[in-house]
């Protein structure tokens, strides 16, 4: 009778235990989330053109990897380019060159999904061209017609 006690507390102990274990990765996944939708705002997609582009000053920092396995409910390459722009902004980036992405098998995650590019540190100045571009236009006049 005594064992059957002890084995009912230890179970429920454990029960309990992982309880906990789910409320803890939950609040992991909601502060993944916030960071997330932080570097979504930090670090841009670029394309190559756009990289070398007369008005976009952009200096290579290194090749860089986002990683993804299968999360309920969450796009997985979505989440291996989140990867990235977390590991570009990491090193210091701000920009990143899309190569791929693509699945691989690794010991934690049989079907992972991994996305490669190369992290740069951009200072983009087409807006500020374009503005002042707009502002040397000339003002359209109601009437004039040539």
């Amino acid at each position: 009778m005594m064992l059957r006690t002890l084995i009912s507390v230890f179970l429920i102990a454990v029960l309990a235990g992982c309880s906990a274990f789910n409320r803890y990765t939950q609040q992991a996944n909601q502060s993944e989330a916030e960071v997330s939708s932080a570097l979504v705002e930090t670090v841009n997609f670029y394309s190559p053109y756009d990289i070398y582009d007369n008005n976009v000053e952009a200096r290579f920092l290194a090749r860089q990897s986002g990683f993804s396995c299968p999360v309920q409910g969450q796009s997985q390459q979505q989440m291996a380019m989140l990867d990235l722009k977390a590991a570009v902004q990491a090193i210091g980036g701000n920009g990143v060159v899309l190569e791929r992405c693509h699945e691989v098998q690794t010991d934690q995650c049989l079907a992972a999904i991994q996305c490669d590019g190369d992290a740069y540190r951009v200072q983009d100045n087409r807006a500020q061209i374009e503005r002042t571009a707009s502002d040397q236009k000339p003002k359209r006049q109601s009437g004039v017609w040539f």
